[in-house]
């Protein structure tokens, strides 16, 4: 899809953040129709640039806009030597699973989407690349994430 101005002005708005106060509030801030922002949040959605996620601001269902691109806020930094990030994905979440901590594997999960993170945790064990320890923990905490969305979808 070609790049125009207001395009390219609602994808900074949603990589600084704007989008988290849900798509009336990324339109309040561009200064756009709700509508068109509306629109054009999920076409960019459908290209893969942003992801949509709905979820509850107070008692009101909310969707958050959030970008893509760039690696998931981790709490304990594995890549020291590259500050600079630029990390692909699956050496990322291989870094997470390797040393895992439950926060660091909740935002892999909400960044890279839980089938990728299970597909890279099974590949790493036929391959025999976590230490017994970190498998078992892993495939724990992934079933409890797995869990505590599946509770917190029926709940809405």
């Amino acid at each position: 899809m070609r790049t125009t101005r207001k395009r390219q002005a609602l994808l900074d708005l949603i990589r600084a953040g704007a989008g988290d106060d849900g798509i009336y509030g990324l339109a309040r801030v561009a200064g756009r129709p709700y509508r068109r922002v509306h629109d054009q949040v999920y076409r960019l959605a459908a290209e893969g640039l942003v992801r949509v996620e709905e979820g509850l601001r107070g008692r009101r269902a909310c969707v958050r806009v959030a970008p893509v691109d760039g690696e998931p806020p981790l709490v304990f930094n594995r890549a020291w030597s590259r500050p600079s990030g630029g990390l692909p994905a699956e050496t990322v979440i291989a870094q997470v699973l390797a040393r895992p901590v439950f926060r660091d594997l909740l935002a892999c999960v909400r960044h890279y989407g839980s089938d990728r993170v299970w597909r890279a945790y099974q590949a790493m064990l036929s391959e025999h690349e976590l230490r017994p320890g970190a498998a078992e923990a892993d495939r724990r905490m992934l079933t409890n994430i797995e869990v505590g969305r599946a509770r917190a979808a029926k709940a809405h």
